[in-house]
């Protein structure tokens, strides 16, 4: 099954975003941290990756979007922004960063499911 990574810091998301995923026909690599993700995209073939912007630790989501974008063997990974926050300005942020999808939680799966088929190649 192709894979798609999840790097999410919230065990309910995670879990939901997860078991659609798997409910879709796609295995899940779950990440809490936006190092944590980086290590898996480096190590895992992917399909897509699911960010949320903000996650604890000393790199945020969108760093990682950039340092993946940045990344020749990750470059062509399609990013999709996940965040609570509808801080003005961080939709654009997110697609400079290399982001192709952006999603506000709490997350309809409905509007997941589109995502994921829009951005995926």
């Amino acid at each position: 099954m192709p894979t798609i990574l999840v790097v999410e810091d919230d065990s309910l998301n995670l879990e939901m975003v997860k078991s659609f995923l798997s409910l879709n026909g796609y295995d899940a690599a779950a990440a809490v941290t936006a190092e944590e993700g980086l290590r898996l995209a480096q190590q895992t073939p992917l399909l897509a990756a699911l960010i949320d912007l903000r996650l604890p630790g000393g790199m945020d989501g969108l760093e990682l979007g950039r340092r993946m974008k940045a990344n020749a063997a990750l470059a062509d990974i399609p990013l999709i922004a996940i965040t609570a926050h509808n801080e003005p300005g961080l939709e654009q942020a997110a697609y400079q960063a290399g982001f192709e999808g952006f999603l506000m939680k709490p997350l309809s799966l409905a509007k997941l499911k589109q995502a994921i088929m829009a951005t995926v190649r």
